[in-house]
């Protein structure tokens, strides 16, 4: 393994063979700059470092823990740093979307807009490409089994045009599909 490391490498016009050579012949006196006498010196710290841990079992114990939720912690937050901050949104022209929403004054509120004055938005827009609007409430789902309270949420009907995406099963809505009165989807 060590002779592997050496063979393709010259440090400090001296070569790695000749060192390894050197040291193979039974001079035990290795020059300590060299890459070989910084490997065993690297070796013996090892050494030394396992004999210490291995005398110390409580100590021991200890830094393994600590260096285990050190390297949990820093994976934790670089995951979600990565998958919030790095990666694009899995969204067509993610730079291009906006978010609109009404603004109580006397409160400071920020509140969804009223579906009477999304239509109303949307009917007057001359700024943005499309307007889609999507309400979050709670469902009751039945079926098979006992009802269940569902989280969801309720989008008009060029949504996922909107947000440039396709339904993985089926197809999307269509316009008249928003009309009241019409059966819902």
């Amino acid at each position: 393994m060590i002779f592997r490391l050496f063979l393709s490498h010259k440090i400090e016009g001296e070569s790695a063979i000749s060192d390894l050579l050197h040291y193979a012949r039974g001079n035990k006196e290795i020059n300590k700059n060299s890459h070989l006498g910084k490997t065993m010196n690297t070796l013996q710290h090892i050494r030394y470092a396992l004999r210490t841990l291995l005398k110390r079992p409580g100590f021991t114990v200890t830094v393994v823990l600590t260096l285990a939720l050190g390297i949990g912690a820093n994976t934790a937050i670089f995951s979600a740093i990565d998958a919030v901050l790095l990666n694009p949104l899995p969204y067509k022209d993610p730079d291009r979307l906006m978010v609109v929403w009404e603004t109580n004054k006397q409160l400071g509120d920020r509140n969804e807009a009223t579906i009477g004055n999304f239509l109303d938005w949307r009917s007057r827009n001359h700024v943005f490409d499309q307007l889609g609007s999507l309400f979050y409430t709670d469902m009751i789902l039945t079926g098979i089994g006992e009802p269940e309270r569902i989280k969801s949420c309720v989008v008009t009907t060029n949504f996922f045009q909107v947000v440039g995406v396709q339904p993985m099963l089926g197809r999307s809505f269509l316009p008249e599909e928003e009309i009241p009165g019409k059966l819902a989807v």
